[in-house]
């Protein structure tokens, strides 16, 4: 039996986060292809770019507003390479502690993270307005 190559689709470990749940197969589907088709990344993550204008705040006042066309808010599935999360998860604690997401996890120690346009109904179920939402849009996708 072969083992798997770090180009190979059967090296790629999926991190998906529970709360939200209208994840598509399709979705994932290009998020592994993402991966796959490029042997010099470490992993692919699911995104939406930023539509709002974002401000940087110091004691409560703005010193600085975001360009949005380089901003992306990150979702899951997140996809790594094995090798890459191993390396990314073997870290103290307290760092395990500071990390947002999987593939800060990577990029601090260099990794290469791919961006994959994904739609904002992959929306995160946190608060009461995001699960009527949620709500909404399962009863939208039941509909012929």
């Amino acid at each position: 039996m072969r083992r798997p190559g770090p180009g190979d689709a059967r090296d790629a470990i999926l991190v998906h986060d529970a709360a939200r749940p209208l994840l598509t197969a399709e979705l994932v589907q290009r998020v592994l292809a993402t991966l796959a088709g490029d042997e010099s990344l470490d992993g692919a993550i699911a995104a939406t770019p930023v539509t709002d204008t974002v401000k940087r705040l110091q004691a409560g006042i703005v010193i600085e507003t975001l360009d949005r066309r380089e901003l992306w808010t990150v979702q899951t599935p997140q996809v790594f390479r094995r090798a890459a999360l191993e390396r990314a998860l073997d870290v103290p604690e307290e760092v395990l502690a500071q990390a947002t997401d999987d593939a800060w996890l990577c990029e601090r120690l260099g990794g290469r993270i791919a961006v994959v346009a994904a739609s904002a109904e992959n929306l995160k179920v946190t608060t009461s307005l995001d699960l009527e939402l949620a709500e909404l849009l399962l009863r939208r996708r039941r509909e012929p």
